[in-house]
């Protein structure tokens, strides 16, 4: 019976708010733009909670609704999830009006001041993640030439649709595709209305290419210098995206890594030094255990293969690891864990792709040779959240019902 009364009181809580934290709360948000009440809807309500129409000028039924919000336990609760990513959004005179009725009210209710400050460090990182546009290039392979490659580009504002910018239906080579690149990059800015610093490069790879180094190849005629070391470049596995059997474990771990990527884990990284010391069953086995396990550290490139295998990177795939970072060069092996260590070293995993492009950025400054981890480290960092619509299941073509 205990246990059953926590239940409820944790289904069906009493109001969160007095009704004069309540009067201050409209009060706070009474200027607020709809745009920013939107994009903190987004990141504070259950995903079922924002389907439904609302009326973004009518500020007391959406602060209701969210008090009735059921949030996860030891955490603070939505409604205060939510105001904190809207004093995010503000000048500092309102950021400071809300972080002040924030404490006001968390005090109050018992939550712990890491709690409401871990929660403060959270909304900075996602704020800047929306911030962020996406440079799409999907690669696939022709079916006829084995060299050659259909070559689509699109762009993307964090989760929103994304637009194509280039879709070419005639195979075009690996070097054509990077000679392609800086053109369509000034298009990219010009369209985005974006710096250097804003867009991240993502390529969508079929397992043939997933060891391709594109973050070393050259742009710009008049100063040539790697792609890498201007913008953070990752890859995506086009293999996973294919396979919608194994999206809902990426999906969950991605939730973590979304939840808890700015904090220095250590624990969240699997540590791979020597190929073939995990089979790769019981790899996904101990990926799959640990939930807080979001990503494979490996000192040795994939197998090289133009599909799947029974591998280490095809049990990270199917055991929804979103991020893998691995060493191109086998020579540089010894060096791999502990350089890798140190960039991670009071760093939270969200700032993996950042943190990638310094390293390759300090291999030009300090090392003039190849033997340097900048120049051969490959980061496959999947975004569960941010789908190409020709991949939601929601969107394939099905048969007429």
């Amino acid at each position: 019976m205990i246990e059953l009364d926590d239940l409820i009181e944790y289904l069906f809580p009493d109001e969160l708010l007095e009704p004069v934290e309540r009067a201050a709360l409209l009060d706070l948000l009474s200027d607020v733009e709809p745009r920013q009440l939107q994009l903190a809807c987004r990141y504070a309500a259950p995903g079922s909670w924002l389907t439904t129409a609302l009326d973004w000028n009518d500020l007391a039924s959406i602060t209701r609704r969210l008090e009735s919000c059921v949030g996860k336990a030891g955490m603070p609760p939505p409604l205060l999830v939510f105001v904190d990513f809207v004093a995010h959004q503000l000048d500092a005179v309102r950021t400071a009006e809300q972080h002040r009725w924030i404490d006001e009210v968390g005090i109050r209710t018992n939550l712990s001041v890491g709690a409401l400050r871990d929660l403060c460090v959270s909304a900075n990182a996602r704020l800047a993640e929306v911030q962020r546009f996406y440079f799409i290039v999907q690669l696939q392979a022709d079916g006829i030439d084995p060299d050659r490659y259909l070559l689509s580009v699109w762009l993307q504002q964090h989760h929103s649709l994304e637009e194509p910018l280039h879709l070419d239906d005639t195979p075009v080579t690996l070097p054509e595709v990077a000679g392609l690149l800086p053109e369509l990059l000034g298009q990219a800015h010009a369209a985005l209305g974006v710096t250097t610093g804003e867009l991240t490069l993502e390529f969508v790879l079929p397992r043939g290419l997933i060891g391709c180094p594109v973050d070393q190849w050259e742009i710009d005629r008049v100063f040539p210098h790697r792609l890498g070391t201007s913008y953070p470049v990752v890859i995506r596995s086009l293999d996973r995206l294919r396979n919608l059997s194994i999206h809902g474990t990426w999906r969950q771990k991605w939730r973590w890594l979304a939840d808890n990527g700015h904090r220095a884990d250590p624990d969240a990284v699997h540590w791979l030094l020597e190929p073939g010391t995990r089979a790769p069953a019981a790899l996904r086995a101990s990926l799959l255990r640990e939930q807080s396990v979001v990503a494979l550290a490996m000192a040795f490139p994939p197998k090289d293969s133009l599909d799947l295998v029974f591998d280490e990177l095809s049990a990270a795939l199917y055991g929804g690891v979103p991020v893998v970072l691995w060493c191109r060069d086998g020579a540089l092996r010894t060096r791999f864990e502990p350089e890798v260590r140190q960039l991670l070293n009071g760093h939270g995993l969200a700032e993996l792709p950042i943190q990638v492009m310094r390293l390759r950025q300090q291999a030009d400054e300090f090392d003039s040779t190849e033997k340097n981890l900048g120049r051969h480290i490959t980061l496959l960092w999947d975004d569960a959240d941010r789908l190409p619509r020709s991949f939601s299941g929601a969107n394939r073509l099905r048969a007429p019902q």
